[in-house]
């Protein structure tokens, strides 16, 4: 079934000074496919696929439950699931 995924985050910034602010938006749209893997297959399965790689391949290390927080995880992953055809847009927006 083909069905769709669409993300959308809004993230703001506001630093010490109080004065300087930033808003940043982050979409993710991923469309299944009619005659092969779902968007939930898709965003689900192919991390997971790609971390059990990497872990099978030496590249992940860390022992027991592990977050990807570790840019040594999530930019490798990040690259990979782009390889797949799933990557978010970014856009920084003026105001919110």
């Amino acid at each position: 079934m083909p069905y769709m995924i669409f993300l959308s985050h809004l993230f703001h910034h506001l630093y010490c000074s109080n004065r300087v602010q930033e808003w940043h938006r982050i979409n993710l749209v991923v469309y299944g496919d009619p005659e092969g893997h779902s968007a939930m297959a898709k965003t689900v399965g192919y991390p997971a696929g790609i971390a059990a790689r990497m872990v099978l391949d030496g590249e992940i290390q860390t022992r027991g439950m592990v977050r990807p927080m570790a840019r040594e995880i999530y930019r490798p992953m990040l690259a990979r699931i782009k390889q797949e055809g799933i990557a978010a847009q970014e856009e920084d927006c003026p105001e919110k």
